[in-house]
C-alpha cells in the first residue's frame, strides 16, 4: 500500500510469516520530505489522537507479567501499562517467564505474552502456568494467527488474544475487561 500526502512519499508493505509462530514481517519506507513543516503537523496531530486516557486507577495496582523475546516490544508494553498503574515484570522467554511464575506466581494478576518465540513459545508456556495456576489469566498477543488456532486456544482458556502491531487502547480495554 502506498500513500502519496503532500509533498512527501510513503510505503508500508505487510506479509504474515508462513510459519504461525514467527510473527509478521514489516516494512516502512519514508519518502524524502521538500517541505519538513506540513509533514511536522500531520505526525503531531496522529500522536495527538494516540493518546489513550485510561480510567482514574481502573489499573492501579495490577501486577502483569509481560512475555516477549522482542526487547523493544517488551519495553514499549512495560512503559504503557506502568503508565496506567499497573505494576510489571517482565521475561524475555517462555522459560523465564515460568521461572518468574512459579516465584511470584500468587502476586502476578495477569501474563501477556507473544506467541512466536524460540525455544518455549506463548502455547508451550501457557500449559505450564496452568499446572502451576489452573486460574492463570494470560493474554497471547500475535502478528499472525489463523481463525481455528485462535479458536482452540481460547477455547482451552486463553482469556484473551491481541494483535500485533499493538494498539495501546485495545490493550487497555483488554486488561481492564480481564
Amino acid at each position: 500500500r502506498c500513500q502519496r500526502r503532500g509533498q512527501s512519499d510513503a510505503a508500508i508493505e505487510h506479509a504474515p510469516r508462513a510459519n504461525r509462530n514467527h510473527g509478521a514481517l514489516g516494512r516502512l519506507f519514508l519518502g524524502v520530505v521538500r517541505n519538513v513543516e506540513p509533514a511536522l503537523r500531520a505526525v503531531t496531530h496522529v500522536a495527538q489522537e494516540q493518546v489513550i486516557q485510561p480510567s482514574v486507577n481502573t489499573l492501579q495496582g495490577i501486577k502483569i507479567l509481560v512475555v516477549d523475546d522482542e526487547m523493544v516490544l517488551r519495553q514499549i508494553m512495560t512503559e504503557f501499562l506502568e503508565e496506567l498503574g499497573c505494576t510489571v515484570m517482565s521475561a524475555g522467554d517462555g522459560f523465564a517467564a515460568v521461572e518468574l511464575y512459579k516465584n511470584h506466581g500468587s502476586s502476578i494478576d495477569l501474563v501477556i505474552s507473544d506467541l512466536g518465540m524460540p525455544t518455549m513459545n506463548g502455547d508451550e508456556m501457557f500449559e505450564e502456568l496452568k499446572k502451576i495456576n489452573p486460574e492463570a489469566k494470560v493474554i497471547i498477543s500475535s502478528g499472525y494467527l489463523d481463525s481455528t488456532l485462535r479458536s482452540q486456544m481460547l477455547s482451552r482458556g486463553i482469556a484473551e488474544i491481541i494483535n500485533k502491531p499493538y494498539k495501546f487502547e485495545e490493550i487497555s480495554h483488554v486488561v481492564e475487561t480481564i
